[in-house]
C-alpha cells in the first residue's frame, strides 16, 4: 500500500488541465547542452529509458536541469543539480491508479473536473532545501488554475 508522506519522500498530486511547454523560468535545452554529470546520473538511474528533452531552470538563485524521458511507456521528468544529484522525480500516473485518499480529495474539491493527468512527485530528502517542496506546490497551483 502506498503512503502519502507530508514532508517529503513521495507526494501524489492529481493535476488538471496541464499545458505543455516551458514555464517562464525555464530555458529549453538540447540534450547535447546538458552537463555530462546530469546525463550520466539519469542514464544510471533509468537504464534503458529514452531521453526526450531537457530544460534548465533557475529559481531563487538555484539552477536545476530537468530531463524528460520515457520509461516503460510512461513520462518521467527528473530534476538534477549540475553535479548530477537528483532533486526531484515526476512520474506519470494513470488517473485510475491514484490512491483512494487522493482521488477522494480531488473529487471533493473539484467535483465537476476530470483528471487528465496525474504525477507522482518524489523529492530528495538528503540536503533538500525547503524551497523544493514550496516549488512543487507553486507549480501544482499554477497547473490547477489553468
Amino acid at each position: 500500500m502506498m503512503r502519502i508522506a507530508v514532508a517529503g519522500a513521495v507526494v501524489w498530486l492529481g493535476l488538471l488541465g496541464l499545458v505543455s511547454g516551458a514555464r517562464a523560468d525555464e530555458e529549453k535545452l538540447t540534450l547535447k547542452d546538458v552537463p555530462r554529470a546530469v546525463l550520466d546520473a539519469v542514464k544510471e538511474k533509468f537504464p534503458g529509458a529514452e531521453l526526450t528533452g531537457a530544460a534548465k531552470e533557475t529559481e531563487d538563485g538555484n539552477t536545476t536541469y530537468e530531463v524528460a524521458l520515457k520509461e516503460k511507456g510512461k513520462n518521467v521528468d527528473v530534476a538534477l543539480t549540475a553535479e548530477g544529484k537528483v532533486v526531484e522525480i515526476e512520474r506519470e500516473v494513470a488517473a485510475g491508479d491514484l490512491p483512494k485518499a487522493v482521488a477522494s480529495a480531488i473529487e471533493a474539491k473539484y467535483a465537476k473536473a476530470t483528471v487528465k493527468k496525474a504525477e507522482e512527485i518524489s523529492n530528495s530528502t538528503a540536503g533538500r532545501s525547503p524551497g523544493a517542496t514550496r516549488s512543487s506546490w507553486r507549480r501544482l497551483r499554477r497547473k490547477m488554475s489553468k
